[in-house]
């Protein structure tokens, strides 16, 4: 029946145990490294759909031979091309809106805004979520809009240009 004297394959429980401790360890270890990064692929994401809705105002201007006004809307976290509702940004995400007093609707709601010649009001739009800063520069003589990362905002100066560059 049973052959006692042959080796017996499997694990002891001290093998088991220390699994069981090292997946323990995995598991309280490894989720918070994780939020840390979906938060900055979160943050990106989200500088990078503002930068393209900022392009495509700036194209849809250009195009129709009509202004278009990006309005950011700093208490709702959304952004909006000509009044319509485009994305709504994290809620984590802190936003800041520096443009034109013409552009600026109340404290927490503003604008930059395109002409048919491709030129804007200018601006820039600082995006934080955790550690990670992004900065989109909105130059008023072109309105070429520029994506910057974990810039220092004392670091940037204008050029004859208008346009914000780094040091």
């Amino acid at each position: 029946m049973f052959d006692f004297s042959s080796k017996q394959h499997g694990f002891s429980l001290l093998e088991l145990l220390v699994v069981l401790v090292i997946l323990g360890f995995m598991v309280v270890l490894i989720p918070p490294r994780l939020s840390g990064v979906m938060a900055s692929t979160q943050a990106k994401a989200s500088a990078r759909d503002i930068v393209s809705a900022l392009r495509q105002t700036r194209s849809a201007a250009i195009a129709d031979q009509k202004e278009r006004a990006f309005i950011l809307d700093l208490s709702k976290k959304s952004f909006l091309i000509d009044r319509k509702k485009v994305k709504r940004l994290p809620d984590k995400m802190q936003i800041s809106l520096y443009t034109a007093r013409s552009e600026q609707f109340s404290d927490q709601k503003g604008a930059i805004r395109f002409f048919p010649d491709g030129s804007s009001t200018g601006g820039r739009i600082k995006l934080t979520m955790g550690k990670q800063n992004f900065y989109i520069d909105i130059n008023w003589l072109t309105g070429k809009v520029a994506l910057l990362e974990n810039v220092n905002p004392d670091q940037w100066r204008s050029g004859n240009d208008g346009f914000a560059t780094i040091d």
